[in-house]
């Protein structure tokens, strides 16, 4: 398959979800990561951050909140 085939083709919620969880990791190779940016859009990616951050930061206060009661 072509890079300009692969960048028609819509990618999933779940790849956008990987890819960002991905980078919070550091975890990666750099194939990977210009697939992502072929086929992603810049939406999928700020959305799918945004909801990664929210429970991120809610998993963390939810911890501490059970470490001090």
């Amino acid at each position: 398959m072509s890079v300009e085939q692969r960048v028609q083709e819509p990618a999933g919620t779940l790849r956008a979800f990987r890819a960002v969880i991905s980078a919070f990791t550091g975890i990666g190779r750099g194939k990977a990561l210009r697939d992502d940016l072929a086929m992603l859009r810049p939406w999928q990616i700020i959305v799918a951050g945004l909801i990664c951050a929210a429970i991120f930061v809610s998993a963390i206060v939810m911890l501490v909140r059970n470490i001090v009661a």
